[in-house]
């Protein structure tokens, strides 16, 4: 009887064991993660917010809607923990992909303290000087 329950028992706790992570959030639906993303921005959990926004661009290509917002949101987030590398990739692309973004105003003056201040690149930061001018 004992081996029984052990050949029963052993495929249960191997599938446990490697479901992990993964496998809890398998059946998420992007629109899931991305409300418990802004629950956990919301509540300061900015460590926890960032890596399920990024499991939504990486896992889910193909979920376009509020994809501005996650841009924008990763961007002062990332900012905001210092890692500025990531912060003016997620910037840089809202530039080029969402030029009509409400927000786009304060990315724009982000991107430009970036490259004044951390980069020290003034060539960058004389063409986010000429676009800024240019429309605001």
């Amino acid at each position: 009887m004992r081996k029984f329950i052990f050949i029963l028992a052993l495929p249960a706790l191997f599938f446990c064991f490697s479901c992990g992570e993964k496998g809890r959030t398998a059946g998420e639906t992007p629109e899931k993660i991305f409300n418990t993303a802004t629950d956990a921005m919301l509540r300061g959990d900015d460590a926890l917010a960032i890596e399920l926004y990024y499991r939504i661009l990486e896992n889910h290509s193909g979920f376009k809607r509020y994809r501005e917002d996650i841009y924008f949101r990763l961007g002062n987030m990332l900012y905001k923990a210092g890692r500025i590398d990531e912060a003016e990739k997620m910037f840089s692309r809202m530039t080029r992909e969402y030029p009509e973004y409400p927000g786009i105003k304060s990315v724009y003056e982000k991107l430009l303290y970036i490259y004044v201040h951390e980069y020290k690149d003034d060539a960058q930061a004389q063409e986010v000087r000429n676009i800024y001018a240019g429309k605001y």
